[in-house]
């Protein structure tokens, strides 16, 4: 993985009533070497934000004057502020907040009480990330009629259809399955359907090389080595999980460089994060790498991102789904005898989808990938 280099120094702005977890907080920053500024209240975080058009603010929900989704909401009016990253520290549950935040495009949502070191990474993380280029070159602009969405080339048409068309570039889309249930499959099949759009992807994984991955691709009829050796598409190592290493800080790692991806790169795929997520000691910087993959797509990237069902909890696999534009659970099943693997559409493009929403392919060697009958599907 490419280097990171090193953190940059901040101006960031800690809006906290209570003052002795403000005063914590801004020790904590200030010993990191970060410059801090202070409100103590909503009026004078919107008010101080204007001013100093800081680096990040650190943002309580209640408080007095005016609360942090209303400073959010004026944060997000003003031109001059509207890119401001937004860490929000609050004593407010998920199931309260958090999507409403999300909605106003917050870096960064996390519960009291905090530790140094997750606080530490998430800095860091929103940081790095609101650094990163959003704008392609004059030309890289599509018609209007466009669908601008990321297909599969054919390969599986129903499953287009599905989600309205592809996956809608600026999103962030969640593959789970067990082994072998088809999620690389299903990755690559976008890969190549984006590299004939003429978008370039950037692959992360743990399991292939360059040299691999072409192989692999070739072995379900797939051809890229020329999109690799023009550049349009890039693969990427995944550090490898051990249990015996807490893996919260390659996870982080992998956000920032999410983050940095080449503009060229209108689609990234990570396949797959389930060791990273699995061997993850502290929930919540899991929890800050999906909230910091759904603001690169808001910033313009279009993600996929792979994992096993055992990586999560029922409640963070719920907080995390909710994150997700779109969902789609992987299955391998046998039918008459053959093996199929099944795709289910939980949610497309933001949309729950409750029926007429899966589709089932066979994968087979050179020739492809072969989407299978209703009939036989069904049987």
């Amino acid at each position: 993985m490419p280097s990171l280099g090193d953190n940059r120094l901040a101006n960031i702005l800690v809006a906290e009533d209570v003052r002795h977890i403000r005063e914590i907080l801004a020790d904590t920053l200030t010993d990191a070497g970060h410059e801090v500024s202070e409100a103590s209240d909503g009026g004078m975080a919107l008010e101080k934000a204007c001013q100093d058009n800081p680096d990040l603010i650190l943002l309580d929900i209640m408080m007095p004057v005016m609360d942090g989704f209303e400073v959010l909401r004026n944060l997000r009016k003003n031109p001059d502020t509207h890119d401001i990253p937004v860490v929000l520290l609050t004593a407010m549950p998920p199931t309260k907040g958090e999507q409403e935040a999300l909605d106003l495009g917050v870096t960064h949502y996390m519960i009291k009480p905090w530790d140094e070191e997750t606080l530490q990474a998430v800095v860091r993380v929103a940081l790095r990330s609101s650094n990163k280029a959003v704008s392609g070159e004059p030309g890289d602009q599509e018609d209007s009629t466009t669908i601008r969405a990321i297909r599969t080339g054919g390969l599986l048409s129903p499953l287009e259809a599905i989600l309205g068309g592809g996956i809608l570039l600026g999103s962030l889309t969640l593959i789970q399955g067990p082994s072998a249930a088809g999620k690389t499959v299903v990755s690559q099949a976008f890969t190549y359907g984006a590299l004939q759009e003429g978008y370039g992807v950037g692959y992360f994984s743990s399991q292939h090389s360059e040299e691999d991955f072409a192989g692999h691709m070739r072995s379900i009829g797939l051809r890229v080595a020329s999109s690799m050796d023009d550049g349009s598409l890039a693969i990427y190592p995944i550090q490898e999980s051990s249990p015996d290493e807490d893996q919260g800080p390659f996870l982080t790692n992998l956000a920032v460089e999410i983050g940095k991806h080449s503009p060229q790169h209108k689609l990234l795929v990570v396949d797959d994060i389930t060791g990273l997520a699995t061997y993850c000691r502290d929930k919540a910087l899991l929890l800050a790498f999906f909230s910091s993959c759904k603001r690169a797509a808001a910033n313009g990237a279009t993600i996929i991102l792979t994992v096993d069902p055992f990586a999560f909890d029922d409640d963070l696999a719920n907080r995390i789904c909710s994150l997700c534009d779109t969902h789609i659970t992987l299955r391998s099943e046998m039918v008459a005898g053959r093996e199929f693997k099944s795709a289910e559409e939980r949610k497309a493009n933001q949309v729950e989808l409750h029926r007429n929403n899966s589709v089932s392919f066979q994968v087979e060697p050179k020739t492809g990938l072969h989407v299978a009958p209703v009939s036989v599907a069904k049987a």
